[in-house]
């Protein structure tokens, strides 16, 4: 089970009242007279006068409009929407502009990328083979043409956050990894369902003996594990501050966030 969640604005209001405590005892401090010290003469250096030549002006430094605002912009929009820019790439952004070029990474099943498929390892059949698997992900993140997809495949496994050291099978992280890529750009509500009945999760949040049969070693009844429910309203979906029917949060005594 995870560690309690700290709020941010928590975080941040303990860290002011702790400055704030600070400078007013430093500001109480009564401050020590400084110690009178005795000036000592200046060493003076000789320099030879043209012993150290200025350095020569960088090529074009006052040249400003060598800028390109369009390159510069398409590079902003390929590492945001993507993993950084290409020369393919920006040749692309510059083509169809940067209007254009988010309107085809909005619909992926549009672009060809029968390239990638041609250089993608082969889906590994054993279970347990992770390195191919690996290496099939990282292909598709270099070199795929739907970076925004690929982009929010990563993000979706950086929210969902499970890992191959407790689920154990590469095959079902491998089958994660593609729910993520399906409903990446589509219905919230759809990625929930489909990551409540994955199998990496299931293993994942402790939900594999959730199935009402569960004993303990003297024949008892284990009460379900409750782990994945709160996962999924606290970390996945709601968040965990208290909020009214209407969506607005919950303010407590204090007049923060309950």
């Amino acid at each position: 089970m995870r560690n309690s969640i700290v709020h941010p604005r928590s975080l941040a209001i303990s860290a002011l009242v702790a400055l704030v405590a600070t400078q007013s005892v430093f500001a109480q401090s009564p401050t020590a007279p400084r110690e009178t010290r005795k000036s000592r003469p200046a060493t003076t250096t000789a320099v030879t006068p043209g012993s150290f030549p200025a350095p020569a002006p960088a090529p074009n430094a006052n040249k400003l409009n060598d800028y390109d605002p369009a390159r510069m912009m398409a590079g902003h929009v390929l590492r945001r929407v993507g993993f950084g820019p290409s020369p393919k790439d920006m040749e692309t952004v510059l083509r169809v502009g940067v209007n254009g070029y988010i309107e085809q990474q909005l619909n992926p099943s549009q672009i060809d990328d029968s390239a990638l498929d041609a250089i993608l390892p082969a889906e590994p059949k054993n279970q347990f083979n992770t390195y191919t698997r690996w290496r099939r992900w990282y292909l598709r993140m270099v070199a795929s043409k739907r970076q925004l997809q690929e982009k929010m495949t990563l993000i979706w496994h950086e929210h969902f956050a499970t890992s191959i050291n407790k689920v154990g099978y590469a095959e079902f992280m491998s089958d994660q990894e593609e729910l993520f890529r399906r409903n990446a750009l589509g219905s919230f509500r759809q990625m929930l369902i489909d990551i409540t009945k994955d199998r990496a999760m299931v293993i994942w949040l402790d939900n594999n003996y959730n199935d009402g049969n569960a004993t303990d070693d003297e024949g008892n009844p284990v009460p379900p594990n409750e782990n994945y429910a709160r996962e999924l309203l606290q970390l996945f979906s709601m968040g965990p501050e208290k909020m009214n029917p209407n969506g607005s949060f919950v303010i407590g005594g204090d007049g923060g966030q309950s």
